[in-house]
């Protein structure tokens, strides 16, 4: 169930990196996306960790954090590749497609961390009962 939760961080960041590239893009300060992404990552620890009653509560945020630093990693990573594609020379329709997908993928764990009990189905709660 831990997985859900860093998937959920990832789409998220990766959602703000894309958006964030692409509204930057006309700039030519591409470094800045993925800083963007780290101090949101950093944003959600501090939430976690100040805001939150108890300790426990806050780990759901470093978790969810933890997936955020992963896609600001991959995003500086990208950067380079992202930088010999110029964003305005793609078609309107594959930036609109990559927004749905990315949407699309952050809703779908949202909704798992929602409704967990989503992820299991009735068979495997009866042989783990019976056993």
């Amino acid at each position: 169930m831990l997985f859900i939760y860093i998937l959920f961080g990832f789409f998220l960041g990766l959602n703000i990196l894309f958006y964030s590239y692409v509204k930057i893009n006309k700039s030519k300060f591409l470094f800045i996306p993925p800083i963007i992404v780290f101090l949101l990552a950093i944003l959600f620890t501090g939430y976690g960790l100040w805001f939150t009653s108890n300790g426990w509560e806050g780990m759901t945020y470093g978790i969810i954090s933890f997936g955020i630093l992963l896609s600001s990693i991959i995003g500086t990573a990208l950067v380079p590749v992202l930088f010999r594609y110029n964003i305005d020379s793609l078609g309107k329709r594959i930036k609109r497609y990559t927004m749905i997908v990315l949407g699309v993928c952050f809703i779908v764990c949202f909704l798992f961390v929602w409704f967990p009990e989503s992820l299991y189905s009735a068979d495997s709660y009866c042989t783990h009962y019976i056993a």
